[in-house]
């Protein structure tokens, strides 16, 4: 029982990608498109039942203008006031382009007349409203009679209707939920050839027992590869009582893959799915019942069921909530306006750790609360950083009361090395650097022992000089007196090569000894070189 006030009234309008058709030797993508499902009444408030022609198109203003998108449907089915289509894949004019230029109304064309006004899309439900809203069935209120005995007049249990919570709510409460949407996450599915059992495509209602539907609309989509005699039945879940119907039994050729819509207009054996409950799982089987060919011969991408349903265990509220008491909800809680608590709210345990790795809070809106120092994309986030490019990008001072622990690439050498009157290669490995806006330092430490002349130390990055701030060299000399010998750290930092900041990346480092005498590197001990990528402020 529902008091239908609307002329075409929205009840879920979502814009999902819809899966491309694919097969074990192909993938055919395709197009993106947005899905709508409405409630379609006639002028009087009753329930459109048949087939109607549609066309669709965008608007950047809720009256007048141009089109910036449209598109003719054509027929398109509707069972007792459940119309369910997709667009966007054709049509005049950019659909992705339109839909990302702001503010955005829909228009719809039925058989011919337009509905007015235009609605403007956004996330939530919404409505338009006919010009005869502020009356009851068609009748004005005054064609209503009251009595003084409905007072104290209470009616029977066995005669309350099961859908009548929006008539004693003023509409603002109801247990009537329009435009379900039920999903096999079993496609695709390939159908074999020369197995008569074909395969089996399930989904689940979600609804609980009890439940009542009022209205359906079954679909699925197929892609065919070779001309098949194609046999589709829906066995409906077992609450409804009724046993499999049979949905098409005929030959296909891959001109004809698509997606298959049937009501109970359609199929005589839907109709007896009508006042049934839909809860648990409904299987579409399909087979390729010709028994030629070869492998399979066409592939099931999509099964689903949009439906009205009555639920057993659910309610629907338009209107504001006002509780004085206790509100206890063990399942999910989903609210698209104001959310005020006057008392405590006890709410989950958030565990912020978690949600900051995974890039995952529990609600996008979240991380307003933080105010303008965190930001997230993706699995990545930033401290005072608007676009963090690392997983923990801080922009600013770290204060930190633990340890920290880094990683720093060391070569060590063991074994002495002896230059005379020459350059010898030294040392050589690579490092990767993982940022393009950072210095190297490199850190030698050796044991040198010069017997005679000066003992220079250089050290190359991919066989080039180091151009900023200098080159990195280190001199050491012998003097007059004899023999030097001694250990020394040597470091330097370096930003750029050849004029250009060192990118990120592995690069080539050498360290190489020039000498006009006799040196030794490493003399009776180890040599180590160290190489951290740091960032640099020279002052």
């Amino acid at each position: 029982m529902k008091n239908r006030k609307k002329l075409f009234r929205v009840v879920m309008a979502a814009a999902t990608a819809i899966a491309g058709l694919w097969s074990a030797s192909a993938a055919i993508a395709a197009p993106q498109m947005t899905r709508y499902v409405a409630e379609l009444t006639d002028t009087m408030g009753n329930a459109v039942d048949g087939s109607v022609t549609v066309s669709v198109a965008l608007y950047a203003a809720q009256s007048g203008g141009t089109a910036a998108w449209s598109q003719n449907l054509g027929s398109k089915p509707v069972d007792d006031g459940l119309f369910d289509i997709k667009f966007g894949n054709a049509g005049s004019g950019d659909f992705g382009e339109a839909l990302s230029g702001g503010a955005i109304w829909i228009e719809f064309t039925i058989n011919g007349e337009v509905m007015t006004p235009r609605q403007r899309l956004s996330s939530a439900p919404f409505a338009m409203e006919a010009g005869h809203a502020d009356h009851l069935d068609g009748l004005p209120a005054s064609d209503y009679a009251t009595q003084d005995w409905l007072s104290t007049y209470k009616i029977p249990q066995g005669n309350l209707p099961d859908d009548g919570l929006d008539e004693v709510s003023n509409g603002t409460i109801s247990n009537e939920f329009i435009g379900v949407i039920a999903s096999s996450s079993e496609v695709p599915a390939n159908v074999p050839d020369n197995v008569p059992g074909g395969v089996n495509v399930a989904l689940a209602t979600q609804e609980a027992l009890g439940s009542r539907m009022t209205a359906v609309i079954v679909s699925f989509t197929l892609n065919i590869s070779f001309v098949s005699k194609i046999k589709v039945t829906l066995n409906p879940s077992g609450p409804t009582g009724v046993g499999p119907i049979v949905l098409m039994n005929q030959t296909l050729t891959p001109a004809q893959s698509g997606t298959y819509q049937y009501t109970p207009n359609d199929i005589a054996g839907l109709a007896a799915l009508i006042d049934t409950d839909p809860s648990g799982t409904w299987v579409l089987n399909v087979a390729d019942i010709d028994l030629t060919g070869g492998s399979a011969n066409a592939v099931v991408t999509e099964f689903e069921l949009s439906y009205n349903v009555i639920r057993a265990d659910g309610l629907n509220i338009t209107g504001r909530l006002d509780v004085s008491g206790e509100l206890n909800i063990d399942g999910n809680l989903g609210i698209g306006g104001n959310f005020g608590v006057g008392g405590t709210a006890t709410l989950p345990t958030l565990d912020a750790a978690e949600y900051l790795k995974n890039g995952a809070p529990l609600y996008a809106g979240q991380w307003g609360k933080t105010g303008a120092d965190i930001f997230k994309t993706g699995g990545l986030v930033g401290f005072g950083q608007a676009t963090p490019t690392e997983q923990a990008d801080i922009s600013g001072n770290l204060r930190v009361t633990g340890e920290v622990f880094r990683r720093v690439q060391v070569h060590y050498a063991d074994a002495d090395e002896e230059v005379d009157n020459g350059t010898v290669g030294g040392y050589t490995f690579t490092f990767n650097k993982k940022r393009s806006d950072t210095s190297l330092k490199l850190t030698w430490s050796d044991n040198i022992y010069i017997w005679s002349g000066t003992s220079y130390r250089r050290a190359l990055i991919n066989g080039q000089a180091c151009s900023h701030p200098r080159e990195m060299m280190w001199g050491h000399h012998a003097g007059g007196g004899g023999p030097e010998h001694k250990n020394v750290t040597m470091a330097a930092y370096c930003d750029k090569v050849g004029g250009n900041p060192i990118p990120a990346g592995n690069h080539v480092i050498t360290f190489t000894t020039q000498s006009d005498a006799n040196s030794y590197l490493g003399w009776s001990q180890g040599t180590y070189i160290t190489i951290d990528e740091v960032y640099t402020n020279y002052k």
